[in-house]
């Protein structure tokens, strides 16, 4: 009896160590390989930015994010802007969606 008892727990922790060791291990990272603004002043003092940014993806991702400053502080004076009409869209063709945003003193944006 004593014999099977140990067996078992045996077979139970080489279980539990073919378990860990055999599970697939899925990393992922990315970075950002290129970065290029076009500014376009308008008369009404605006601007008009596209920013065209180049990532390198190394496994699967379904959704990324950003926060842009909107309000900054500079020799005690505040300025602030607003973004409006913000887009993201994909050089491939696939189907860019923006999941959230909010406004504070950061514009957040979240697209998958």
């Amino acid at each position: 009896m004593r014999k099977i008892f140990r067996l078992l727990i045996l077979l139970f922790i080489f279980g539990l160590i073919w378990n860990w060791v055999s599970r697939p291990v899925y990393a992922k990272s990315y970075s950002i390989t290129a970065d290029k603004f076009i500014i376009n002043l308008q008369p009404d003092k605006s601007a008009f930015v596209i920013e065209e940014l180049t990532y390198d993806f190394s496994g699967s991702f379904t959704w990324a994010d950003m926060y842009i400053p909107t309000q900054i502080n500079r020799q005690g004076n505040i300025y602030s802007t607003k973004i409006t009409n913000f887009s993201v869209s994909s050089t491939d063709g696939t189907n860019v969606s923006i999941l959230e945003t909010y406004d504070s003193d950061k514009f957040y944006v979240k697209w998958g």
